[in-house]
Formats: structure tokens, C-alpha cells, sequence
């Protein structure tokens, strides 16, 4: 399996959607495995005049964040979001994006509740 492959794999399982995995760190066997995933798309639409942009001035690392364990382990994400120039109005900015909240600890799904299987 290629690193591509395997980046690929770790990507469908953890099933974020709109994010792809590129990169894997485990420091030890008890320590929570760590992906650090970037958005699949690399377009945003300006906020303020709609415009589509491709022009990224800086990316950022967020902290790591606790996303729901992959069976027995537990799983930290390292989300790396881009920050977008809007070349027709001059703007700068960050999309939002649903499965991440601004500033969280922990992905939207890991701290939404959850209702018991018998409630289904």
C-alpha cells in the first residue's frame, strides 16, 4: 500500500466529511493517534462579494481536537484550515466549516449528544 492509499484509507474511515487526511502521527501505542486533515476543496466563496477563491495567504494548525474513536482507539485531529485573499474585493478570510466549531476541543459529532441505540 502506498502512502497515498494509506492516507486515502484513514480518510474514508474517518468519514469527515469535507476534509481528507494528509498526514498520520502515532507516538506511542497508548497515545491517541493524531491525523492532521486539510479541506477536500480548495475554492471558497468571499463572504463579502461572492467571488470563488483560490488565493490562500497563510494556513493554520488548530490544537489538537478529539474526534470519536476509531473502536478501542482514541483519535486527535490536527485541523489545518486555510486562510483566503479575495482578489476582486481585497478581503480576507477563513470559511467556516460545519463539522468544526470555531475555537472547540472536539469535533462537532463528538459533542453533539447522542441518543441510545433502544431510541432508534
Amino acid at each position: 500500500m502506498t502512502e497515498q492509499e494509506h492516507l486515502d484509507f484513514w480518510t474514508e474511515a474517518l468519514n469527515l466529511p469535507d476534509f481528507r487526511v494528509v498526514h498520520e502521527r502515532r507516538d506511542s501505542p497508548n497515545d491517541p493517534v493524531c491525523f492532521t486533515v486539510v479541506p477536500a476543496e480548495e475554492v471558497a466563496r468571499c463572504p463579502g462579494c461572492g467571488h470563488a477563491c483560490a488565493t490562500v495567504r497563510r494556513r493554520h494548525d488548530s490544537k489538537p481536537m478529539r474526534d470519536l474513536p476509531i473502536g478501542p482507539q482514541a483519535v486527535n485531529l490536527i485541523v489545518r484550515t486555510p486562510q483566503f485573499r479575495c482578489d476582486r474585493c481585497e478581503s480576507y478570510f477563513t470559511p467556516g466549516y460545519p463539522a468544526i466549531a470555531p475555537g472547540a476541543h472536539a469535533t462537532e459529532r463528538i459533542a453533539a449528544p447522542r441518543e441510545p441505540a433502544a431510541w432508534r
